[in-house]
């Protein structure tokens, strides 16, 4: 009875969030705009990254010139696997388009979602049914922008999921390669761990061959059209301003934005030279990355041990290179681990539930904490001081280096006993 009743909260909450996101989408779906008309560019012979071009593009599929207009920029920074991959979006009017790519990235969503849940639905828990309203409740609004994340997350963990548990390999392996496609920074070392670590090595080597095919085939199709030729430049030119001071992916205070992860955000706020927060970031990229590997070595293979090994190595992914922190929807991948570590661990277990849950919290109440607090404070003032900045305008780094320490902490410390091999689990994961 409980399991039914878990399994029709999740039905639906499913459909209220493909639902409202869908029909966002149809109104809205900004973050589409530069993939959609580069896209578009790809079929049409002009430059992707060119912003008038993109511009033109969008107008002529019957888009709001209004989400074009003065003080909202258009420039496209997707590599050419990705305008490649959504290219059959753009034979669609953007409306209709829209609306397509979101009952994609919903559905894919949504399946991976009852993935997770299936494989944890032997333990009468109630944390990651929880665990995944939350995240697509508060998850409808990327939805209704029409951000890639949303679609390569989910493709990124239904194929991890079916590597994992050996099922459907191929399908995995294809789900991989399009992920890669469509954001390279999301699969890449998810297929770098199945490698190393012999997961369906053959598939995985695959996967990563078609994501470079993606990639040559896209670069193939820019340099035959004459008005495409000098697509690097204008890429080039694109991600140089992109980073400049108060622009969108600037990590440093400048920046007004939020929902940065990159460690660059932290250490920026305290040091002015770019290279040296470059640097630091790197470097303490560097040092919890071997902490991770430290506490791999000690790890069993199989199964259940990739189920706790993951998490961690996803978390640090988002640490390294810009990221956002919609690309936090790969850490559907923890449920398993969350599961596991709260039958032996409860109290461990409830802080990494909680702290999985913080980014997704944070992109949905972070501007109504700006309000809140400035109807009492200065907020400009408060943000002033660097920790108060951090923790008003960057939270979502603290919060997964947090999760990442935890996670180790679980690696670690989880008895063999209680892993995902016990009986609770075993049958899900590896049926």
């Amino acid at each position: 009875m409980r399991a039914d009743l878990r399994a029709l909260v999740f039905t639906l909450v499913a459909l209220f969030y493909v639902a409202a996101g869908t029909y966002k989408a149809s109104h809205f779906s900004t973050d589409m705009i530069p993939v959609y008309a580069g896209a578009s560019c790809i079929l049409h012979g002009c430059n992707p990254y060119a912003p008038p071009q993109l511009v033109e593009q969008y107008l002529a599929a019957k888009g709001n010139p209004k989400f074009v207009g003065p003080g909202h920029g258009l420039t496209a920074v997707y590599p050419p696997s990705t305008l490649l991959a959504l290219s059959p979006l753009a034979f669609f009017h953007y409306r209709a388009a829209s609306v397509i790519w979101a009952l994609l990235g919903g559905s894919a969503l949504v399946v991976v979602t009852g993935m997770v849940l299936w494989a944890t639905a032997k333990d009468p828990s109630w944390v990651p049914t929880v665990l995944a309203s939350i995240i697509l409740l508060l998850g409808d609004g990327l939805l209704g922008m029409g951000n890639p994340a949303t679609f390569a997350c989910a493709l990124a963990v239904i194929g991890t999921m079916l590597f994992l548990i050996g099922r459907y390999v191929p399908l995995g392996a294809v789900l991989l390669t399009l992920s890669l496609a469509v954001k390279p920074q999301v699969a890449g070392l998810i297929i770098v761990y199945l490698l190393v670590r012999g997961v369906g090595r053959r598939w995985a080597a695959l996967s990563l061959a078609g994501g470079f095919a993606f990639l040559m085939a896209g670069i193939l199709v820019l340099e035959m059209h004459p008005a495409s030729r000098n697509w690097l430049p204008s890429l080039r030119a694109n991600l140089a301003e992109c980073v400049m001071p108060g622009r969108v992916n600037d990590p440093t205070p400048a920046n007004p934005q939020v929902g940065l992860t990159n460690l660059q955000t932290l250490t920026s706020v305290f040091l002015a030279n770019p290279r040296a927060w470059s640097a630091v970031a790197l470097g303490i990229a560097l040092v919890l990355f071997v902490l991770w590997l430290a506490v791999l070595r000690k790890l069993e293979s199989g199964v259940p041990n990739h189920f706790l090994a993951l998490p961690p190595l996803l978390v640090w992914s988002l640490f390294p290179v810009y990221h956002r922190s919609c690309d936090a929807l790969i850490l559907l991948l923890s449920f398993p681990m969350i599961v596991t570590v709260l039958r032996g661990r409860k109290i461990l277990g409830a802080c990494i539930a909680v702290l999985t849950a913080l980014p997704f919290l944070s992109d949905a109440f972070i501007f109504p904490i700006h309000r809140i607090i400035g109807r009492f404070w200065n907020l400009q003032a408060l943000l002033s001081h660097k920790l108060l900045f951090i923790l008003l305008m960057r939270p979502w780094s603290l919060e997964l280096l947090a999760l990442f320490v935890l996670y180790l902490v679980a690696m670690r410390r989880l008895p063999a006993g209680d892993r995902l091999g016990s009986a609770q689990l075993q049958p899900a994961i590896s049926a």
